[in-house]
């Protein structure tokens, strides 16, 4: 071969890599509208996480990457710094929201979990629980991304198992894909397998995962596979629905920029347990999106996926005028700010009459106009986060941990009185003056579950009925 041959190879090399690409300070094709408002249609070859498109004959056959494939015509990179996906990672965490809660009726405890500085939480490395740990339990209704695709937050002693079952790309299509068969349960089913590499495909409706990372040793490699004689478990992999590719091994992906409600509920769906309402069809839905609006019409987001979340000071806190329009007051209320107003969809404009104006002083807008009415005694609530809701295999009686209550009161930021959910920790820790330390995991678990292991523990998943003499031996 001469020279110039080498440098020809190498010419149609550099024209394959930077196929799709953008050069810094370019946008990429499918990141630069032009106007219409139409849905593009997503017509795309699928992209192994090694950047090969995959063929329906390829050996070993693998998942497709959201990374590659839709990174192909978006910034990936700039996408998972969003809000969704930067946990662990933020430089501002943001006001406090949802925590996850590690709840566990067996060893007593109900504790809430965060990789972001909230205060009322703990780091899951508090309790003893690694990044690994903690994909596998709470990415169920997470969209990827965050700790469970940064090497940088791993625990080097699961370092084997994390290349045996993969990172956890930005889920796509959990928010976008309104494919009816799109099955978000099936993301929850991979995890408990380890299966995060294949977790995301799971959910489309061309694709089926089979075997189990979790049942994989630790050398296991998805190329060159196991022994004949190694193990008799299936190690995990991908069929796909060949009558899903065209000619040109292309797949229609229906997704869309306007994501709707349906979607978002999988994982901000809340149920309030009330005896005096015992059929779902008697709990109301957000006045909003009774009237017909959507939830990403207010929570809006730009390619950065910075989510709109819409408390009063928003657009003070990040710096965003426009930003007011998307609070209670700057739609209600538009012309007692001076800022600028980025839509003209306001709502209605109360009139509060007769209402003394102290309460406008004291309370916020969702005081009376979000969640529960008040009544003798908060109610028990479950939530998607904090109770699986839409999974497979959940305890769905209404008592079981994590026991959550709502309405509370307290004062916000602003030091208004506004609405809250409350959860009442309960953790076995280390006591250092008026301070309470979580105890790792593996210093109590094994000892608890031997003091208790004669406990008829509730089907039910609440907590067991406990004698004092019980806490005594777990503590001695």
């Amino acid at each position: 071969m001469n020279k110039n041959s080498l440098h020809k190879i190498y010419f149609i090399g550099l024209i394959f890599l930077f196929q799709g690409k953008a050069f810094p300070g370019e946008e990429k094709l499918g990141d630069s509208p032009d106007g219409s408002r139409h849905p593009a249609v997503h017509k795309i070859k699928l992209m192994d996480h090694d950047s090969s498109i995959i063929h329906l004959y390829d050996q070993p056959l693998l998942p497709f990457s959201t990374e590659m494939t839709c990174g192909a015509c978006h910034d990936y990179q700039k996408i998972r710094s969003g809000w969704h996906f930067n946990a662990g990672s933020a430089k501002n965490d943001g006001r406090n929201s949802q925590p996850w809660i590690y709840a566990n009726p067996n060893t007593l405890i109900q504790i809430p979990l965060n990789y972001r500085n909230w205060d009322g939480s703990f780091a899951p490395e508090e309790i003893g629980m690694s990044v690994f740990e903690f994909t596998q339990i709470f990415n169920r209704h997470h969209p990827g991304g965050s700790v469970g695709e940064q090497e940088k937050f791993w625990d080097k002693n699961n370092i084997f198992r994390w290349n045996v079952s993969g990172k956890v790309e930005v889920n796509c299509l959990i928010c976008h894909d309104v494919d009816p068969a799109n099955d978000r349960s099936q993301y929850a089913r991979q995890l408990k397998k380890q299966n995060f590499r294949w977790a995301t495909a799971s959910t489309s409706s061309f694709a089926n995962i089979y075997g189990s990372a979790k049942d994989m040793p630790d050398h296991y490699d998805i190329y060159y596979g196991l022994a004949p004689d190694e193990s008799k478990s299936i190690p995990p992999g991908i069929e796909y629905d060949e009558k899903m590719f065209n000619e040109k091994d292309e797949v229609f992906f229906d997704v869309r920029r306007n994501i709707p409600n349906e979607n978002c509920y999988f994982c901000h769906s809340t149920m309030v347990v009330d005896k005096e309402r015992s059929e779902f069809w008697q709990h109301g839905e957000d006045i909003h999106l009774k009237r017909g609006m959507n939830c990403v019409d207010c929570h809006r987001n730009g390619l950065d996926h910075q989510m709109v979340r819409g408390y009063p000071n928003e657009y003070i806190d990040i710096n965003s005028p426009e930003l007011y329009a998307f609070s209670c007051a700057g739609c209600h209320f538009p012309n007692k700010n001076d800022q600028n107003i980025s839509h003209n969809n306001h709502g209605q404009i109360p009139q509060h009459k007769g209402l003394p104006p102290i309460h406008f002083e004291k309370l916020s807008c969702t005081a009376c106009h979000s969640g529960e009415i008040p009544q003798n005694k908060s109610l028990l609530v479950k939530t998607s986060m904090a109770h699986a809701l839409g999974t497979h295999g959940i305890n769905k009686a209404d008592s079981t941990l994590p026991h959550i209550m709502t309405p509370v009161f307290q004062k916000d930021d602003n030091g208004k009185i506004s609405p809250v959910n409350m959860v009442w920790p309960s953790f076995w820790g280390w006591k250092n003056g008026e301070n309470i330390s979580p105890m790792k995991k593996d210093s109590y678990e094994s000892i608890v579950k031997n003091v208790l292991s004669e406990l008829p523990f509730k089907k039910n998943g609440s907590w067991p009925v406990i004698e004092e003499n019980q806490i005594s031996d777990i503590l001695t």
